[in-house]
């Protein structure tokens, strides 16, 4: 239990994960080295940019058309 890591917001994953690699890496939650739900949101984010990225090229790539203009007016609905 000393890898636990506190969750400060509502990203119950992340504290998941960062408590598990703690306790697996044997390393207690303010030891250098151990991940803490900061870290673990930061990597699912790089994850998540990177899937929309590629799904995007994919879109385009079947399209044979960028697809900006599209982008620009849902990002703006939001």
């Amino acid at each position: 239990l000393r890898g636990w890591v506190k969750q400060s917001s509502p990203a119950c994953a992340a504290a998941s994960v960062a408590g598990c690699w703690n306790a697996l890496a044997g390393l207690e939650r303010n030891a250098l080295g151990a991940l803490n739900q900061d870290i673990v949101v930061s990597v699912f984010a790089d994850n998540l940019r990177s899937s929309i990225d590629e799904k995007r090229q994919r879109i385009e790539r079947l399209l044979g058309a960028p697809i900006s203009g599209i982008d620009s007016v849902l990002r703006s609905k939001m």
